[in-house]
């Protein structure tokens, strides 16, 4: 679900910073 949770957290337009931050985790 994390995959899911900080798309839409970092919908603001992070969206590279989020799926970077998953892949740290």
């Amino acid at each position: 679900a994390l995959r899911g949770e900080p798309m839409t957290v970092y919908g603001d337009g992070k969206q590279t910073r989020s799926f970077q931050y998953v892949s740290d985790l």
